[in-house]
């Protein structure tokens, strides 16, 4: 069994409806909390924050934590403290594809001593915490025109529309 705590994730970003049905069954089979329809409606309406109740050693499921990561979905999972390891988060941010694992006190991100000793890191761990106290913003979109409809509107999220043009680019683009 192991070490068991409670987790919350949360994700930023654009989502093509076509990935929705997927998204939500690697959720339900990761044991995020509530039915497979409010689930949905959080993606929808744009609040994606799940929570998974017993999470062993507060691992996020490889399975979800892959898929987001193939969706280019930036995601915050945190982890209250267990017996055996203190409160934390995992940062992904899908525009840069790049992860960190930080302390948490409360909701502060937490250094030791020895962290901040090292060469840039407290600078690097500063900029981690404005992404993780920013204000997060999803969007799911049906078509391309929803997509530039959004865009125009200014109701995207930052830097996630050039990821996504990136990534439809490198799909094309003959290996």
């Amino acid at each position: 069994m192991g070490d068991r705590t409670w987790c919350t994730l949360n994700l930023e970003g654009i989502l093509s409806a076509e990935h929705l049905d997927e998204l939500v069954g690697t959720l339900v089979g990761a044991d995020a909390q509530g039915s497979e329809s409010e689930l949905r409606r959080c993606l929808l309406e744009g609040t994606p924050s799940f929570d998974f109740e017993e999470v062993n050693y507060a691992q996020l499921d490889d399975d979800l934590a892959d898929l987001l990561k193939k969706l280019h979905l930036s995601y915050a999972w945190s982890w209250d403290a267990g017996g055996e390891y203190g409160a934390g988060v995992t940062l992904y941010d899908a525009r840069r594809a790049e992860e960190i694992d930080l302390d948490k006190a409360g909701n502060d991100i937490c250094l030791t001593l020895r962290a901040i000793d090292q060469e840039g890191h407290l600078e690097k761990v500063r900029v981690w915490d404005r992404f993780y106290r920013d204000k997060w913003r999803f969007q799911v979109y049906t078509s391309n025109h929803d997509l530039l409809s959004a865009k125009a509107d200014g109701k995207l999220p930052d830097g996630y529309f050039e990821l996504i043009q990136r990534a439809n680019q490198s799909e094309e683009s003959p290996q």
